[in-house]
């Protein structure tokens, strides 16, 4: 029977680049090449390691779009020079041909897919990086053709973009503040209560500044009277408050004996209601709202 093909282990370099490109270190991945004298645009060898698989990234460069690793990228492109026109395809080939295949083996590989690193970008800025690396060494690869890359991305392009964007942004907040004002606008307002006891937003509002402007006076006042002045009308305001509460305290009872001996009078105030509408509330009678709202004595 034919022999069994011998794979032999990646060496430990390979293995370690592989490792500094997958997780993105670009500038260690960089020192590893030059100090290992690695070229970047070699395929890479068959291997046992699952660390890659040289049918879908063959090259440094496919694993570097592979795995979304824009910086890598650029570095093998723009300071190592990486050939980005390697596809999967002739990494394919080389390998069959390796082992030395029938001639109708070879014919069914190179019928599959062919991609280069460009066609196998994980993302945007991965993308990105072919194309600044296109603006900045144009003659250096058939871009377009051979390594698919459509088109360069130069300084002045992404400043466009960006340009761009930024006013994008700035009209959509600009409508978002548009909507809210119309929304303001087309709110209804809350109709003044034109009813007795009620105020208008302006009369209250001119109260409150009439007792500021009174408040502040009396505190201006206040502060010029000698301290046993101000003793003696503290004095005197506690007892008219006393004397205020002592009147309150009698008209309740007032009202209360007039309520209990089936007098008809208003339950807060105690006024007759001979000759008037009362209003009836849980079946005490009241003079007017006022009194309904304080609530019986």
């Amino acid at each position: 029977g034919a022999a069994a093909v011998v794979v032999p282990e990646a060496p430990m370099e390979l293995l370690k680049l592989i490792e500094l490109v997958k997780k993105g270190r670009a500038e260690a991945m960089s020192s590893h090449l030059l100090k290992h004298g690695i070229d970047p645009s070699q395929l890479l060898p068959p291997s046992t390691s699952t660390e890659y698989d040289i049918r879908r990234t063959p090259t440094i460069l496919h694993l570097a779009a592979h795995h979304g690793q824009a910086q890598v990228v650029k570095l093998l492109l723009e300071k190592h020079h990486a050939d980005p026109t390697t596809t999967t395809l002739s990494a394919q080939v080389a390998e069959k041909g390796s082992e030395e295949e029938e001639g109708e083996n070879e014919v069914a590989v190179t019928s599959g897919s062919s991609f280069t690193a460009y066609d196998i970008a994980k993302d945007k800025e991965t993308l990105n990086a072919f194309r600044r690396a296109m603006a900045l060494l144009p003659d250096s690869w058939d871009w377009i053709g051979l390594a698919h890359v459509p088109s360069a991305l130069t300084p002045e392009m992404e400043a466009e973009q960006e340009r761009k964007a930024k006013e994008k942004t700035r009209k959509l907040l600009d409508a978002e503040r548009e909507r809210k004002k119309t929304r303001e606008v087309s709110r209804p307002s809350t109709p003044t209560n034109n009813r007795s006891g009620a105020t208008t937003p302006t009369s209250t509002t001119s109260s409150s500044s009439l007792l500021g402007k009174n408040l502040a006076s009396a505190t201006a006042a206040n502060s010029q009277l000698s301290p046993e002045m101000r003793m003696r009308l503290e004095r005197e305001r506690r007892a008219n408050a006393a004397e205020a509460r002592l009147a309150a305290m009698k008209q309740q009872e007032t009202v209360r004996r007039a309520v209990q001996e089936g007098k008809n009078v208003c339950v807060a105030c105690g006024k007759a209601l001979d000759g008037l509408m009362p209003f009836d509330k849980f079946g005490r009678k009241f003079c007017t709202t006022d009194c309904v709202s304080k609530g019986p004595a």
